[in-house]
């Protein structure tokens, strides 16, 4: 029986997920002497995503580069690749190929883009992506945009846009208020980690293990000794 292009696809993610890249490299040539990437981009977009996932970043590119059609689905993948690997640099520069491409990114960009940013602390380039989210509407329909939004600020230091994000969000989970808590305790504001926690009890939302792992280190730090045992009391009885 002769593998068909959906088979193909299952194999290549296998291949990304397990690091293959043996297995993977003989399937590319496959596909290139069958010319099946002239006729299918979920093809192209899962050969991409198994040499990002490999660590081949330059191969993924250049991959990405000889397809026919690209979309948004094939710059995503090696978005994703950069920033997985820590070059978000290069993760910066796709999202701005794309653009000159007439790609429209979409939520899936803004978030791997989003931590690129956080991670390099290029708070301008944050901003502008935030003015574009709110054009978009995705603060409103999107709580991961939202959560990798406030996580960015917060990360870059500018926790009172961080904070002014969290409130635009409507349905706010643990996960969102956890970033702000992280942002706050890893400038020592320890006033400002208490009130959050706070904050976030009255909303009605349940504390997690990281939770409180930003306020005992603010404890910590600041050597609040009952502070801390009156925490560890409340994950033990309450939680």
């Amino acid at each position: 029986l002769v593998p068909n292009e959906a088979t193909i696809i299952s194999i290549l993610k296998i291949c990304g997920d397990i690091g293959a890249i043996h297995e993977g490299k003989r399937l590319h040539i496959d596909i290139v002497n069958n010319a099946l990437l002239e006729k299918n981009t979920q093809l192209g977009n899962a050969l991409v995503d198994m040499y990002a996932k490999c660590g081949f970043l330059a191969k993924a590119r250049q991959v990405l580069e000889d397809l026919p059609n690209r979309n948004t689905v094939s710059w995503n993948t090696l978005i994703a690749g950069y920033a997985e690997h820590e070059h978000y640099d290069q993760a910066l520069s796709c999202l701005e190929q794309m653009q000159l491409e007439r790609v429209s990114p979409n939520e899936i960009t803004f978030t791997s883009i989003l931590k690129s940013v956080a991670n390099i602390g290029f708070t301008a380039k944050g901003q502008e992506i935030h003015s574009e989210l709110m054009k978009k509407g995705y603060l409103e329909s999107d709580l991961i945009v939202g959560n990798t939004l406030v996580d960015m600020y917060a990360r870059c230091g500018s926790l009172h846009i961080a904070q002014e994000v969290l409130q635009r969000i409507q349905s706010r989970e643990v996960v969102t208020w956890n970033a702000l808590l992280s942002g706050y305790a890893q400038l020592g504001e320890c006033e400002n980690v208490f009130k959050t926690f706070e904050k976030m009890k009255e909303e009605g939302e349940k504390p997690n293990l990281i939770t409180f792992q930003n306020v005992l280190n603010v404890c910590s730090h600041a050597g609040l000794v009952d502070k801390a045992q009156l925490y560890v009391k409340s994950m033990s009885k309450e939680y």
